[in-house]
C-alpha cells in the first residue's frame, strides 16, 4: 500500500498506544510499523494481506486450530501458514499478528499471554507487545516516549523491534505511514 488506510482495528490501535508511551510522535512511529507489517490487524498471518473473504477466512481457519490445540504450542512456535491452508514448514510464513511476530521466543510469549483467550484477541497482543515494550525491548519504549519528531520512532521500531531483513528498503514507506496515522 501507498497510503495508510484506516480499518476497524486502526483506532484502537492508535488509542493503545497513545495511552501507552503518552506520546503521539511515538505512537505513530510504532503505529505505523504495526501498519506496515500487519494492516494494524491482529489476526493477520505473514503473507496474507487485505479483507478478502478468503484472507479473512484462511487466517481465521489458522487461529481457529491454535486455539483449539489442532496447532500446537510448538507448532505455532515454529511455523507459519501457507496459502493452501496447512503449515508452511518452510520458514518464509513465520509470522502472526500485530507485530507479525516470528521468532521463537517471541511468538512463544506471545502464545503463553493468551492463557486460554483466543491468539488473535487483540487484547492478547497488546498485553505481549506492552510487556515486550516494559522488558526485552526498553529502549524502542523509551525512544517512543521520548520522542520529539515522528522519524526518530519510526526508524527506531523499524531497526530495533520489527528487524526486517533490509531494514533501510523500508524506511521511507513506514515514515510516510507514520506521517499520514499522526495527521
Amino acid at each position: 500500500l501507498q497510503d495508510f488506510q484506516p480499518n476497524q482495528y486502526t483506532q484502537t490501535v492508535w488509542d493503545r498506544l497513545v495511552a501507552f508511551f503518552g506520546n503521539e510522535y511515538g505512537a505513530a512511529g510504532m503505529m505505523a510499523n504495526l501498519y506496515a507489517e500487519s494492516g494494524c490487524t491482529p489476526w493477520r498471518c505473514q503473507g496474507w494481506y487485505g479483507f478478502s473473504t478468503s484472507v479473512v477466512q484462511g487466517c481465521a481457519n489458522y487461529y481457529t486450530q491454535v486455539d483449539n490445540g489442532t496447532i500446537t504450542r510448538d507448532e505455532f512456535v515454529q511455523y507459519g501458514w501457507a496459502d493452501d491452508q496447512t503449515i508452511d514448514t518452510s520458514g518464509s510464513r513465520d509470522g502472526y499478528g500485530l507485530a507479525q511476530w516470528t521468532t521463537q521466543g517471541r511468538k512463544e510469549g506471545l502464545y503463553d499471554t493468551r492463557a486460554g483467550r483466543g491468539i488473535e484477541d487483540i487484547q492478547v497482543q497488546f498485553e505481549w507487545l506492552e510487556y515486550e515494550l516494559n522488558h526485552g525491548y526498553t529502549s524502542t519504549r523509551d525512544t517512543c516516549i521520548n520522542a520529539t519528531d515522528i522519524n526518530t520512532p519510526t526508524d527506531y521500531v523499524l531497526y530495533h523491534f520489527e528487524s526486517p531483513a533490509n531494514p533501510g528498503h523500508y524506511v521511507n514507506q513506514r515514515r510516510r505511514y507514520a506521517n499520514q496515522i499522526y495527521n
